[in-house]
């Protein structure tokens, strides 16, 4: 296989307005769409429509395109864009089409301009005067009489290097008959004044030896991840052995799972799950051996460079990675549910070693006596801000794009074709505390791992180098694609550093193991809550306690748990239950155990040696799966999304900096 990174540029002459969906400043009815430096920015899937448009004509063929005038188009050419779209682009039975070019957004190099307005006003058709309030005004990215360039990149993917060659010709051809783009083109706005096209970069995957580059690496438009220096560590580090950092740097906008509200709504998660960085590195080698995406890769018997990797690859472990703007490769830890704050200063405590209900307590302040008071946990929380509680976790900016299908013949929007996704953004807004004005931006990184110990143990430890030098390589080269808008991200294997105040401890402390979930884990069965909840049963105390029984061989018994829970419907709840789709009464959403959740657990008598084994391997491994879990969703990916080996039940033990948040005797009340 051949990919090229190809850089367009157009030449847009004002006034031009990429419309925003977010409100502008009072009495403005349209803002530009602009990145995160203040730029303006067209989205790619604006581009890419266009360019369809230009190439393809209309899908009812009324309208010729480009294909329809010349005979040396390619038989599969209608496929580099991807197939019409007849329905709601993120109908739940299908999902977001697929594109053979990834474009990119495309940004222009000068501030949009904030001082500029225009206005449009609505005629009455009867008395052919303004119609009243019926006035509208624009805040256009370009003014009239101005031009700008604007860069984006798309990549181009083939089998072999003359066919790559055409599809670039087109791809450039279709570019330079774009008229316009942007809002409001009917009246003028957006006309394109040129197009351009210039590689960057071509790798070539079909060689014995991997990828080879045939230009400069370099991804143009890509802003580096911002440096800075990072925070002491408390002591000296600790270097993990048998697990590799995965730094993972976006250079797009991205949208991973999260929840669908609405049919036309879907909402992102603010990290990336195990499942998706596993993902995102299959689809590039099944796209390299020219694999259905359907197909395990593992069954496949590829030959070649990465023949190795493909075999092994269902055995390598992916854990998640969390936003961070640290760059000295320590990795964020999640909140602990047992957190609490105080009503006095807002400092936060932890009440995992409490034995029972306690108040806490509130200083005299503004008028109000000294009293004790009920704990705010973190549902009660008003603000994310934790003082005393600061493992490096940065919460991204988050931006909702709408999007529209077009009709291409009638040149208007589809009818109920409009729908919204949440973008993280791989930034973070900064603040001021007084004005609430915006003062920076940080550039973000995500860190994950990968875990090559928990393969089998017939895999040499010799093979096991050899996987790890294979993954090394492939993340040199590879621009890798993430979520549901194929963001552009690269990867890089790190040596995993913990700093000793957030490292994990094998050894129990006043003989007790305090497991924090770093990601959803499937424990409780969703069934027997119902059952037991309907006969009044303090259900999931109980069934948290038989789960850990089961998962130690009775080794380890819970004391004592801090946790919530979310359903996963939808799609996901026939991908684990194939069955109920014939079964419209038969609805069963999964039940995971969100990330945070705290499980205070104790060895049974004269068992210590067996949970010190226990806790080591869950370290390794996470949590496995309960033996319900695994009879009723199976432990393959196709009919369960929550596997081990996909990073979810991934645990932290006794980590000192959450030990040491334990309330003093003067601030608590037991009652």
């Amino acid at each position: 296989m051949w990919e090229c990174d190809l850089r367009l540029t157009f030449t847009i002459a004002g006034p031009f307005l990429s419309r925003s969906s977010e409100s502008g400043a009072y009495g403005i009815d349209a803002v530009p769409l602009v990145d995160a430096k203040r730029r303006p920015l067209l989205p790619g899937s604006h581009v890419r429509g266009r360019i369809r448009e230009a190439l393809l004509g209309d899908h009812d063929g009324k309208t010729p395109g480009l294909w329809q005038l010349a005979a040396a188009f390619p038989p599969d050419g209608v496929e580099w864009l991807g197939p019409a779209a007849n329905r709601d682009e993120v109908d739940a039975s299908t999902g977001l089409r697929r594109f053979g070019w990834h474009f990119g957004d495309f940004v222009a190099e000068k501030e949009t301009a904030t001082s500029s307005r225009l206005t449009r006003v609505k005629l009455d058709e009867k008395s052919g005067a303004v119609k009243s309030g019926a006035m509208q005004v624009i805040q256009p990215a370009i003014p009239p009489g101005e031009s700008a360039e604007f860069t984006g990149e798309v990549t181009v993917s083939s089998h072999d290097a003359a066919s790559l060659k055409e599809a670039i010709r087109w791809l450039i051809a279709g570019a330079k008959c774009v008229p316009s783009l942007g809002s409001f083109r009917n009246v003028g706005f957006g006309r394109v004044v040129s197009a351009a096209g210039e590689i960057v970069s071509v790798r070539n995957w079909s060689g014995s030896g991997g990828a080879t580059l045939l230009a400069p690496p370099n991804v143009s438009g890509s802003s580096p991840v911002h440096t800075r220096t990072p925070r002491a560590l408390s002591s000296s580090p600790v270097v993990a052995s048998g697990r590799r950092l995965l730094v993972v740097r976006m250079h797009e906008p991205f949208c991973v799972g999260g929840r669908r509200r609405d049919r036309n709504r879907v909402e992102s998660l603010r990290f990336l799950p195990g499942a998706v960085l596993r993902g995102a590195v299959a689809h590039l080698l099944q796209t390299i051996h020219g694999l259905d995406h359907r197909q395990d890769l593992t069954q496949a018997r590829v030959q070649g460079r990465w023949e190795r990797l493909c075999r092994h690859f269902s055995d390598v472990r992916f854990c998640s990675a969390f936003p961070t703007l640290d760059t000295r490769n320590v990795r964020p830890l999640a909140t602990p549910q047992s957190l609490f704050k105080m009503p006095s200063d807002g400092t936060v405590r932890d009440c995992s070693r409490l034995a029972g209900p306690f108040l806490v307590k509130r200083l005299a302040k503004d008028g109000l006596p000294e009293r004790f008071v009920a704990p705010a946990f973190s549902p009660d929380w008003k603000e994310t801000a934790t003082p005393g509680w600061d493992t490096g976790w940065a919460n991204p900016d988050v931006k909702l794009r709408i999007r529209t299908a077009i009709d291409s013949h009638a040149r208007r929007v589809r009818d109920e074709h409009l729908f919204a996704m949440e973008l993280v953004q791989p930034q973070r807004t900064n603040l001021d505390d007084a004005t609430g004005m915006e003062t920076s931006r940080d550039d973000l990184v995500w860190l994950g791992t990968v875990d090559l110990e928990s393969l089998p143990e017939s895999i040499s430890a010799t093979d096991k180098q050899h996987l790890r030098d294979d993954l090394e390589a492939l993340f040199e080269v590879a621009v890798l694609r993430i979520g549901k808008t194929k963001a552009r991200a690269t990867f890089e294997l790190q040596d995993l550093v913990e700093p000793e105040n957030l490292a994990s401890q094998r050894a129990a402390v006043d003989g007790l193991w305090i497991v924090t979930l770093q990601s959803p884990a499937l424990l409780v069965d969703p069934r027997q809550l119902h059952d037991r909840w309907t006969v009044g049963v303090d259900a999931t105390a109980e069934l948290y306690r038989l789960t850990f029984d089961e998962l130690s061989g009775g080794a380890l018994v819970l004391e004592n748990h801090f946790t919530d829970q979310q359903l996963h419907g939808g799609f996901l709840a026939v991908r684990g239950n194939p069955g109920s789709i014939n079964q419209p009464n038969n609805y069963e959403p999964m039940l995971t155990t969100e990330a945070g959740g705290v499980f205070v657990l104790r060895a049974t008598n004269d068992r210590e040696a067996d949970a010190n084994d226990c806790i080591e391997r869950w370290l390794q491994t996470g949590l496995p799966l309960p033996g319900w879990a695994k009879s009723r969703y199976g432990e393959r990916f196709a009919t369960n999304p929550f596997l081990p080996v996909d990073g979810f039940g991934e645990i932290a033990v006794n980590v000192p900096e959450h030990l040491a948040l334990n309330p003093t005797a003067e601030e608590i009340r037991a009652l």
